[in-house]
């Protein structure tokens, strides 16, 4: 069987499973801890409604405690210490990085987190049975996502050169990178590596798109540099580089291309992770579902705005 789908049903089964009779009972006010490195207005964070809307949908009136370090990593520690001690029911930490914080502070606090690599970042124990007190949602960023951003670029005819901006201090982002150098040589690029580590660091990448001559851009799918897309963006436009991004939204953004898990259906999974928890399940017990469903999204405004066409095999 098909170990995606082994996970997938497993955790379906778990979800249908009957409520501990001393857990807590819909419809009292819950107290919910919110822990992202990324920012409240950009990118994937705009899809916190969703999981608000499921809770209040089944019953809950959730009060959001939130916490946002905005691309400063350095940030999260003291946020996870103080969401520790403000007596919440479970913790969301929709990010990788805010993910590792909140394990950091917190050995009792249920968490449910969406990663790209939950087992690789060190997480959870395995998909099937993270133990302790996390689980939630794998993202699933595997070879075939980062191998897939360089074919779209292939397949609108970038030039002979692409570059990638990705932030080295990712804990998910080495198998990435190392997936988009062996795509970029088996398809004939040759890859500028920009990097982003932190504001500081935007600056030099702009430049950079400024003097070299590359024929498309990825922006990987650490979601700390989401506070920097803007300007990405705006940069690529200017100087007529063609971009693909992991997320929806980054394409409504202004990129040309976006390839990845559905944002809807991770946020809805972690609704569901956060009722079930409420309702009494063990996050040791809840397998780590991995996405299943991906958009492929194709911005036409920014396509003509670069004078491209796109072809009629991609749309």
């Amino acid at each position: 069987m098909d170990r995606r789908a082994f996970v997938s049903g497993v955790t379906l089964a778990l979800l249908a499973a009957p409520v501990a009779a001393d857990a807590q009972q819909a419809g009292k006010p819950v107290r919910i801890g919110w822990l992202s490195a990324t920012s409240p207005d950009r990118g994937p964070e705009q899809q916190r409604p969703i999981v608000e809307r499921h809770l209040r949908q089944s019953g809950w009136t959730p009060h959001f405690e939130l916490r946002y370090a905005e691309g400063n990593l350095d940030r999260l520690a003291a946020m996870a210490e103080e969401l520790a001690s403000a007596r919440l029911a479970v913790i969301v930490a929709p990010d990788t990085q805010g993910a590792l914080a909140a394990k950091k502070a917190m050995a009792t606090i249920p968490i449910v987190m969406s990663s790209a690599d939950p087992v690789g970042a060190g997480l959870v124990a395995s998909l099937a049975k993270p133990g302790g007190n996390i689980t939630g949602v794998s993202a699933a960023f595997d070879d075939s996502f980062a191998g897939k951003w360089v074919e779209l670029l292939r397949d609108i005819g970038a030039g002979s050169s692409i570059a990638v901006v990705w932030n080295p201090a990712s804990p998910t982002v080495a198998g990435r990178i190392s997936v988009i150098e062996r795509a970029a040589a088996n398809h004939g690029f040759r890859l500028h590596r920009l990097e982003i580590r932190s504001a500081a660091d935007v600056d030099a990448v702009v430049q950079a798109l400024a003097r070299t001559s590359v024929g498309g851009l990825i922006f990987d799918a650490d979601l700390t540099m989401i506070p920097y897309l803007p300007r990405i963006v705006e940069a690529t436009r200017r100087h007529r580089v063609p971009s693909v991004f992991a997320f929806a939204p980054q394409a409504a953004a202004g990129g040309l291309l976006a390839y990845g898990p559905s944002l809807t259906d991770i946020y809805r999974l972690i609704g569901v992770y956060v009722d079930r928890i409420l309702r009494g399940a063990k996050p040791s017990e809840l397998p780590v579902e991995q996405m299943r469903k991906y958009d492929l999204i194709i911005n036409l405004k920014t396509a003509k705005a670069l004078g491209l066409t796109i072809p009629q095999s991609l749309l």
